[in-house]
């Protein structure tokens, strides 16, 4: 390890906060998978099943700490600048639709409520 320039470094007993990153995902992966399996039939099975949690969890499970992007899209990105700027462009959208779906909706209820105002 020294060769390459590395030095081991462990966390504390009984603290979880050392590793926090990990930890939450163990969580996660305790959480979404291995709770929800119960019992694999196997350590091959155990293996495949999480192993396929994994790639779904970096590949398509959006994470609220990343502006609910992907991990892979993230990586591929590298530029919190353009992430947001992404961001709010999906936001602004968003609110465009749903502006024009309740303009629409005002105007389809508007004969059945026989002209009635507030």
């Amino acid at each position: 390890m020294r060769l390459w320039g590395a030095e081991l470094s462990f966390a504390r007993v009984r603290r979880p906060t050392d590793n926090a990153i990990t930890e939450r995902f163990y969580g996660t992966v305790k959480q979404e998978e291995i709770y929800l399996v119960g019992n694999y039939p196997d350590e091959l099975s155990a293996r495949e099943e999480i192993g396929r949690y994994i790639e779904f969890y970096n590949q398509s499970r959006p994470h609220q700490a990343l502006y609910n992007f992907t991990p892979a899209h993230v990586h591929e990105v590298n530029n919190k600048s353009a992430l947001l700027q992404e961001l709010n462009e999906m936001k602004s959208k968003t609110r465009e639709r749903r502006k024009a779906y309740w303009v629409q909706r005002s105007q389809e209820l508007q004969p059945l409520m026989g002209g009635c105002s507030r």
